[in-house]
């Protein structure tokens, strides 16, 4: 009788691990992500290229601020477009510092309904300056509490805010 008990706890034990495994697993995999995405392949001085901000599990968006840091010292902020995400939506894009870093800024007013689709959500031009060092340069996506305002329980009610996971970009120089 001792020993039935026993397994049965042990069994019981065991199934309340793999059950909350597995709800932290769907949890992470569901879970919003913003990526910063580079160009895989080196860029050269004087060289322009696209860097891409990428949103997945969007549980919908009616107002972001987002601030995309990088080099200044190696590139140049040349200019932010909307991508398929935003398609039709207006950004609004600063060249700002912030938290000792230089970044872009790039907003989305506040919307009656909220965006639901994942992808890119916009893309921002760089150029590579000529007197650029050789090597990796990181681009990081920073947000503050509040910057992003999910879609609301109720009509009328504010925004929820959430804060999704970020993904770094990195990118090469070389002569």
């Amino acid at each position: 009788m001792k020993r039935s008990k026993k397994i049965l706890i042990i069994v019981a034990t065991i199934a309340l691990f793999v059950a909350l495994g597995f709800v932290f697993y769907i949890n992470i995999m569901n879970a919003p992500r913003l990526t910063v995405m580079t160009p895989s392949g080196a860029v050269k001085p004087g060289e322009e290229f696209n860097v891409y901000v990428v949103l997945e599990n969007n549980p919908g968006i009616v107002i972001f601020c987002l601030w995309l840091a990088y080099d200044d010292t190696r590139f140049d902020f040349v200019s932010a477009s909307a991508g398929h995400v935003l398609e039709g939506q207006s950004l609004d894009t600063k060249d700002v510092i912030f938290e000792g870093s230089k970044c872009v800024r790039v907003t989305n007013g506040l919307r009656t309904d909220a965006f639901k689709t994942d992808g890119i959500m916009y893309a921002v031009t760089f150029r590579v300056k000529d007197s650029a060092d050789s090597g990796k340069s990181t681009f990081s996506l920073k947000y503050r509490k509040n910057d992003i305002g999910g879609e609301p329980i109720q009509p009328g009610n504010k925004a929820n805010n959430f804060t999704p996971a970020t993904v770094d970009g990195k990118v090469s120089i070389w002569y």
